[in-house]
């Protein structure tokens, strides 16, 4: 009987290694143009304290989502669709990656504290963000972007595909977004950057991604599954065998 339990239950340990959930990635991407800026270390190329260098140049921001990890929104309510999380809450960010391109150089922005999508009816926002501050060292960098315009033309959906161009559906549509990274030591400014632009167009799109080659601990809890449901089979057989010379 014990063996028995045994086998049961490594045969359900290499079911459950071998039948992970797929995972839906999210590409978004905001073009648009450099409205306003100041970059005291020249973070985008421009090491200069002045402001609006870069103003009328283009601005590209860069996400990819993973739709498993952090918090989904409530299915029951319709006109919000999230996916939100990060340490801040506690949990996993969502956030794959993020980035922003300014004046040809792509800065990568480190999404763990929070992260998210927020979709409504006539708005979609999506935000990286990381945060630290131990009563020294005070380090905020985020980049957040969003769009506000009308149905059908920007669609209630997190994972597209769909491209919105401001102006598609009407005079109010709105685009924005910002790029922020500030840093102190002991209130001593290290370095300021903050780029706010003007968004064109959202485009968003969505690929499913079967689970990968398992990880050696994956590895390790399947092959003793397989051992357990062998040990089972031959105690099987080596008492039949033994009932057999008995009788």
């Amino acid at each position: 009987m014990k063996a028995r339990i045994l086998g049961v239950v490594a045969a359900f340990a290499v079911i459950a290694v071998t039948t992970q959930a797929s995972a839906t990635i999210i590409y978004v991407t905001y073009k648009g143009v450099v409205t306003s800026d100041i970059d005291q270390t020249g973070v985008f190329g421009f090491v200069d304290s002045s402001s609006d260098r870069y103003a009328g140049k283009s601005y590209t921001a860069d996400y990819v989502f993973d739709s498993t990890k952090g918090f989904a929104s409530d299915p029951t309510n319709p006109n919000l669709k999230t996916i939100s999380g990060g340490s801040y809450y506690s949990s996993t960010s969502p956030a794959v990656s993020a980035s922003v391109t300014v004046n040809g150089v792509t800065v990568l922005v480190d999404p763990s504290y929070v992260s998210g999508i927020w979709a409504y009816p006539s708005e979609q926002i999506h935000i990286a963000h990381n945060y630290y501050d131990n009563g020294i060292i005070h380090f905020d960098n985020y980049l957040q972007n969003l769009v506000l315009g009308g149905q059908p033309y920007l669609p209630l959906s997190l994972v597209g595909p769909f491209t919105f161009t401001i102006g598609s559906s009407g005079p109010n549509d709105y685009g924005g977004g910002e790029f922020y990274l500030y840093e102190s030591n002991n209130g001593v400014t290290l370095e300021h950057t903050d780029i706010k632009a003007q968004m064109w167009t959202l485009t968003v799109s969505s690929a499913e991604i079967s689970p990968g080659v398992p990880e050696p601990s994956t590895w390790i809890l399947m092959l003793t599954g397989l051992a357990g449901v062998g040990f089972l089979a031959y105690r099987r057989t080596k008492r039949r065998s033994a009932a057999i010379a008995v009788a």
